[in-house]
């Protein structure tokens, strides 16, 4: 990867990769030659809180894109300014507005009351981290964090991996799992 963008770069003089820091740090862990490239040294993070209100308003079009399909959702969002009330709130973030609007909570929720589901989760955004740990991360994942929280934030690395190995071996045989942590 590093070699097929340092030869876009020679030729536009410049690259921009857009993807989440979380994402990039671990590519950064896995790989050597990522983690010493020079690509790094011209890196840009930018937090949510570094968008404005303007820049942050095209994620609520992730709502109402669903316009084609849904026209009683988007007019929910857009009516009385709703989605400025969303991109203004403490708890916004691009995650939470992708979660809301799939087909999946669509269907478990009609416009009538989506206004209202879209308010509980603004308000307790657990219900969309919840979803996440339980479908988006891997078992291991899963058994990092909970062992992460059980012990305590200020866990040594060294006292969290046998806690780790113990619940993940554990769970992998009494689940049927696969034991393999990535």
């Amino acid at each position: 990867m590093t070699s097929w963008i340092w030869s876009v770069n020679q030729i536009t003089r410049g690259f921009i990769l857009t993807t989440r820091e979380h994402i990039l740090t671990s590519a950064i862990q896995i790989s050597g030659r990522l983690a010493h490239s020079p690509m790094l040294e011209h890196r840009c993070v930018l937090e949510l809180r570094d968008y404005s209100y303007a820049q942050r308003a095209p994620f609520c079009t992730i709502i109402c894109t669903l316009a084609i399909y849904r026209r009683p959702y988007k007019e929910v969002v857009l009516e009385g300014d709703f989605f400025l009330e969303i991109i203004k709130h403490k708890h916004f973030n691009p995650r939470l507005i992708e979660w809301l609007s799939t087909y999946t909570r669509l269907r478990e929720v009609g416009p009538d009351t989506y206004r209202a589901h879209i308010s509980a989760l603004l308000e307790s955004p657990r219900v969309s981290g919840a979803h996440a740990f339980r479908t988006q991360i891997s078992d291991a994942a899963r058994h990092v964090l909970l062992c992460f929280y059980t012990l305590g934030e200020w866990i040594d690395i060294a006292n969290l991996e046998p806690a780790f190995i113990s619940l993940h071996r554990y769970s992998a045989s009494k689940y049927n799992q696969r034991n393999r942590c990535r």
